[in-house]
């Protein structure tokens, strides 16, 4: 199956953990360099170096969850 590579036309930006061990960044690349090159310039991606998971958050140090689920080698792909 192929993915529409269609958007609405108004900007889109992916802000990225370079370290993120939960939503690793390569796959988000991978997306919007394919939105590109299909037409869609209004795309841009940042990564922000050093920064892990849940880097958004104001608070304590990243910590480590064993218990939380971690779908990074995982691929799935969700449609509507």
């Amino acid at each position: 199956m192929t993915r529409s590579k269609a958007t609405t036309g108004a900007p889109i930006i992916l802000m990225l953990a370079e370290l993120d061990n939960q939503c690793p960044p390569a796959h988000c690349l991978e997306h919007a360099a394919g939105l590109q090159h299909a037409g869609n310039m209004n795309v841009e991606t940042k990564i922000y170096e050093s920064a892990h998971h849940g880097w958004e958050f104001i608070g304590n140090a990243p910590f480590f969850d064993k218990w939380a689920e971690n779908y990074a080698k995982c691929q799935a792909w969700m449609e509507r």
